[in-house]
């Protein structure tokens, strides 16, 4: 008999502590369905929680109508009788209800679902169209990269044989300037060492500057013999008298020679350079 009352006890304290754990994670649940859930599931805390969680469920999702219908439904006074209902019975005929709105529920996902695959692809399409797009500019891109770097290796080509011609052309400018400059000392030389008084600077044919008559030579007498003296003549007649002019000047752009009273070349028109 002891045993009997401490299994007892002991089965009442777990069945308080199954229903304080259902009550702390279903809140909303009255004491009433939690105690009828537990003694109907042999203290299955499982097969409990499952069943409460579906009450919680059906009881948000119930339709507004029906919470209205409810709340207008006429108070009576409740009385307590030995009569208990069947909740096994209750909860399977709000699983079916509950199943058809998941059914509803669940074709207007696949519904959703199908129109955003459809909006997917549609993108999908239009990301395929753009990459091809992008592809073929960067082909042209490519393209157009190749033939400026031909053209510049063209452009290169072409002007490396102008410009070594034209360093060449230069280069021999400037040894022929150095040696016409050589060549110019040693004529100027050549003629400082042989150039006859008589011969313009420049002038090629001395032959003819040397076959010139430049007057009558005076054979300087020695210093022995004292020089005949000449008879002084009188005053001759006004005009015929030569005053002393000086030698003649040669024009230094023809190299004619002109007369000393001249002050500009008879035939060039050159003026007389005094030194």
């Amino acid at each position: 008999m002891a045993d009997s009352d401490s299994a007892l006890g002991c089965s009442n304290i777990s069945i308080m502590q199954l229903f304080h754990e259902l009550k702390q994670k279903f809140p909303a649940v009255p004491d009433r369905v939690v105690s009828e859930c537990i003694r109907q599931n042999a203290h299955d805390k499982d097969a409990c929680e499952a069943i409460l969680r579906l009450l919680i469920i059906h009881h948000v999702h119930a339709p507004k109508n029906a919470k209205r219908n409810h709340g207008m439904q006429p108070t009576y006074t409740r009385y307590l009788t030995n009569l208990k209902a069947n909740l096994t019975t209750y909860l399977y005929s709000q699983c079916l209800h509950f199943e058809g709105r998941t059914k509803a529920l669940e074709k207007a996902r696949k519904i959703l679902l199908l129109q955003q695959l459809e909006r997917k692809n549609k993108l999908q399409r239009e990301l395929c169209k753009e990459k091809e797009n992008l592809r073929a500019m960067q082909r042209e891109v490519q393209e157009m990269r190749k033939d400026l770097e031909q053209r510049q290796r063209r452009k290169q080509t072409l002007s490396l044989p102008l410009v070594s011609t034209v360093l060449q052309r230069v280069q021999e400018l400037k040894v022929e300037i150095s040696r016409l400059q050589d060549e110019c000392k040693k004529m100027t030389q050549e003629v400082d060492l042989s150039m006859d008084a008589r011969v313009p600077l420049g002038e090629t044919d001395e032959e003819f500057y040397k076959n010139i008559y430049t007057g009558q030579r005076f054979i300087l007498p020695s210093s022995s013999q004292p020089p005949p003296q000449r008879p002084d003549p009188g005053p001759g007649p006004p005009g015929r008298g030569e005053p002393a002019e000086g030698p003649h000047w040669t024009c230094s752009q023809c190299t004619f020679r002109n007369h000393p009273l001249l002050d500009k070349c008879e035939t060039c028109e050159m003026p007389r350079i005094m030194l």
